[in-house]
Formats: structure tokens, C-alpha cells, sequence
């Protein structure tokens, strides 16, 4: 971690190209979700759509049931939760070689539900072809 914050973003793809041996680029941009999106055969969009579809239907359940409260379990033991917004949700993706794509429909999609403004998505890339399309 050192090493990347003297060195920063340069770094860091230096270490990218040394333990996952990648050295193609880290972002994502409009152009390479529509073609990973045509790579994508339409039954498995089907099924992600479906999952999406399901995961967002039941992130709106969840989300109308958290309720913030506050228990007193013994005497001077008080508990509770509260619900405190962020702006922000950061989502891990894994991938490589073994991508899970069920990991970024429950997170991105929880994420957007909630009204998040800003969501980042991480994946590692697999060497030879980086991100896995579906994950796009």
C-alpha cells in the first residue's frame, strides 16, 4: 500500500500486471459494455434479468422494513439500530477466473434501490480477456 501511495495510479497497474498479469484498461467505458453485451447469449441475459429482477423486487421489501429503534435488553444495556445514508456504495465483484455475476446483480442493484448516487464496481480481469462479459 506504501508503494501505491508514493507511486499511485502507475503503481498500481504495475501491480495489476505483476500478480494478475494485466495490463489492459481499468475502466469500463460505454463502448465495451455494448460489446460485451453482444457477447452475452440472450438465455443467460434471460436469467440475469430475472435474477435482477427478483433481487430489486425484494431490496424495495427490505428496504420499507428497516426501521431504526433503540432496546433497553438489561438494565443500563441499551441496543439498537439506526439507518444513516451514504452517498456512496462501493461493490466487489469477483472474477477472474471464476466471475460471479449473482455478486454483482445483489450488490450494484441493492445499491441502487437505496438511491446511491455514486456506485463503483470492482472486478479483477481475467489475463486474457479482463472483466467477464455477463459482469458488463
Amino acid at each position: 500500500m506504501a508503494d501505491i501511495e508514493r507511486g499511485g495510479d502507475a503503481e498500481a497497474l504495475a501491480y495489476a500486471a505483476k500478480f494478475d498479469r494485466y495490463g489492459g484498461p481499468t475502466r469500463v467505458t460505454e463502448e465495451m459494455i455494448v460489446q460485451a453485451t453482444a457477447q452475452v447469449p440472450q438465455k443467460l441475459k434471460d436469467g440475469i434479468h430475472f435474477a435482477h429482477d427478483n433481487v430489486r423486487r425484494f431490496a424495495e421489501l427490505q428496504k420499507s422494513a428497516v426501521q431504526d429503534f433503540e432496546a433497553e435488553l438489561l438494565p443500563g444495556f441499551v441496543t439498537g439500530q439506526k439507518s444513516i445514508p451514504v452517498d456512496a456504495a462501493g461493490c466487489y465483484i469477483p472474477g477472474g477466473r471464476y466471475s460471479h455475476i449473482s455478486s454483482a446483480i445483489m450488490t450494484v442493484t441493492t445499491a441502487k434501490v437505496v438511491g446511491r448516487q455514486h456506485i463503483t464496481a470492482c472486478s479483477p480481469p481475467h489475463p486474457e480477456n479482463g472483466v467477464a462479459p455477463a459482469i458488463l
